[in-house]
């Protein structure tokens, strides 16, 4: 079986460093040196190739290096001298989930702002000609990491379709290391420091790839549901110029509600700190600190057993860490700054799996009342029945018409409001999200966007999932293939797939070089404009449909009364 993990690649920790000195890069694959006369360049390139053709594969250390993260403060560069060997693969992010998603990592850190470099053999010290494919890996926020997506296949694929690409995958902090949230934390500017550490990620991409063959304005950002939100958060910069494309999987800036951080979620902050021993009734470790002070000041240990506590409290859904609106890097609601156009105009792809909520709501679900009653967890909101009502209205408890879709009356043996549930969580967080931001992109002046629908097979799990969240992952990274239970044709879609990603991060066009004729390896895909086109990605047949599936009843997300409700959360619950 084909295992990311197992391919330990060259790692480097996320630190630039000020213009006016020389910078040190950590490396792999040998040993990256840089200095301010001859710029990045790679030595002793001459790691072993894990029988692979094509990449370089390596790993890093970081054994006697200075530790730049400060708790609950922005990511601070640290200047390095010297070279530096890279042998060992990262740690991930504390995290209280240890799970699918950091399959093979060794060990977790909280000093664990590193990034991945994969690049085809020999480009180290060439001309820095290669589009940059820069990874932003997802898990609600709160677990993943880099390295478990650091793919060879996708880099081999790009070599073999002459289209070379170099592959960076990162680090960033999650939960409430990352994304805490509170009056505490907006008033200590600790709000969106995943956010910040991507930033610094991309600012050492830029100043640092072209040691790897890299062109640091070819930089295409590419990341699925947590890291395809942030991406689109970082859309809402109108000037940002780290990079200038982007690839969105089922992710939007407001697929996650979001408030002022010093309105949101006040509570949770406060049963995680009792949980640490830093607020009453349970001060053991508070002494003469305030409450902030103490958390910073606790163990790391400390604060991933306090924040599992209180996610396992019944009170709070799943997305308390998520981005918040700290008056910098998201100034304002996003769907309001969309409707103003205050967003970057940079192409992009954006696409949804078919069945997008269905990993959302519980299997446990018995009626449509109780599904009434998750819109209190996942959206914390002063509910109006009127508006919830409406909602409710377009999406009735009738199995064919919800989700997983294209299954008829079958509810696999649960009650059928999981499908009624499935289909308006879908809708409403992730399907309906993306159709917004394209319209709105299309409306002042991006045409160069397209969209699609993700319909491939998905073995090895359960039917009531259908087609799920996550479920295009492993065809954009190469792992879609028989000796992993999937189709021989699911392997030529993955194949078509990566075709797509590679062109985009080269051309900004799926379909290759827009000034050659057109004789991609896949179907024309057309951009998304007055026609609403789409790709539907099926292993039987890719297809070009309009983008207007559920168009009535998606409409009930847009109206300003329900917008309002559902994208903006209260500090209480």
């Amino acid at each position: 079986m084909r295992i990311l993990p197992l391919f330990l690649l060259a790692t480097v920790l996320a630190a630039p460093t000020p213009q006016d000195r020389s910078e040190s890069v950590l490396a792999g694959a040998g040993v990256l040196v840089t200095d301010s006369t001859n710029g990045t360049h790679v030595t002793n390139n001459t790691l072993p190739t894990a029988a692979l053709t094509g990449v370089i594969v390596t790993g890093f250390n970081v054994s006697g290096c200075e530790a730049f993260l400060v708790r609950f403060r922005r990511p601070v560069p640290k200047n390095y001298s010297g070279n530096f060997a890279a042998v060992i693969p990262p740690p991930a992010c504390l995290q209280a989930n240890h799970g699918e998603f950091t399959y093979g990592v060794r060990g977790f850190s909280e000093d664990c702002l590193f990034l991945n470099v994969l690049a085809p053999l020999g480009s180290a010290g060439s001309e820095p000609c290669m589009p940059v494919m820069v990874w932003i890996h997802g898990g609600g926020f709160i677990e993943g990491d880099g390295m478990t997506f650091l793919s060879p296949y996708l880099v081999r694929r790009s070599v073999d379709t002459g289209n070379p690409v170099v592959l960076v995958t990162i680090n960033y902090r999650l939960g409430m290391m990352g994304f805490g949230m509170g009056r505490d934390m907006a008033e200590n500017n600790a709000e969106n420091l995943g956010l910040h550490d991507q930033l610094m990620a991309l600012e050492w991409v830029k100043r640092n790839i072209a040691g790897f063959g890299g062109d640091p304005t070819k930089v295409t950002v590419f990341g699925q549901s947590a890291g395809a939100i942030s991406i689109a958060q970082h859309y809402l910069n109108e000037s940002i110029d780290l990079f200038r494309g982007a690839i969105m999987m089922s992710g939007q800036a407001s697929s996650t509600p979001m408030a002022p951080t010093s309105d949101i979620w006040e509570e949770p902050y406060n049963v995680t700190a009792i949980a640490a021993g830093c607020l009453a009734p349970n001060i053991t470790a508070k002494g003469n600190l305030t409450t902030f002070e103490c958390l910073r000041a606790v163990s790391s240990d400390t604060i991933v057993h306090a924040t599992a506590v209180m996610r396992r409290d019944p009170r709070f859904g799943p997305f308390v860490f998520t981005p918040s609106i700290d008056g910098d890097l998201v100034p304002d609601r996003p769907w309001v700054l969309l409707k103003d156009g205050h967003f970057a105009k940079i192409p992009y792809i954006a696409g949804d799996t078919r069945d997008e909520g269905t990993w959302i709501i519980p299997t446990s679900v018995n009626s449509s009342e109780q599904i009434m009653s998750l819109f209190h967890l996942f959206f914390p909101i002063d509910q109006d029945p009127a508006i919830i009502q409406r909602i409710f209205d377009k999406y009735p408890n009738v199995p064919e018409k919800g989700s997983p879709f294209g299954t008829g009356n079958e509810t696999f043996g649960m009650n059928p409001a999981f499908k009624q549930g499935s289909a308006i969580a879908g809708d409403m967080v992730f399907h309906s999200r993306r159709r917004k931001f394209l319209r709105r992109s299309n409306d002042y002046g991006n045409n160069q966007t397209w969209t699609y629908e993700f319909r491939g097979p998905t073995p090895n799990i359960d039917g009531f999932l259908g087609i799920p969240h996550s479920s295009d992952v492993p065809y954009v990274f190469g792992v879609a293939v028989p000796e992993n239970n999937y189709t021989a044709e699911a392997e030529v879609l993955g194949q078509q797939i990566m075709d797509y990603w590679i062109n985009f991060a080269t051309y900004l066009d799926p379909n290759g070089d827009p000034n050659l004729p057109c004789d991609p390896p896949s179907p024309y895909w057309p951009p998304h404009g007055a026609t609403k086109d789409s790709m539907r990605f099926d292993s039987a047949n890719l297809t070009v449909v309009p983008d207007t599936f559920r168009e009535d009843q998606m409409a009930v997300f847009d109206e300003p009364d329900v917008a309002a409700a559902l994208l903006y959360k209260r500090h209480q619950v």
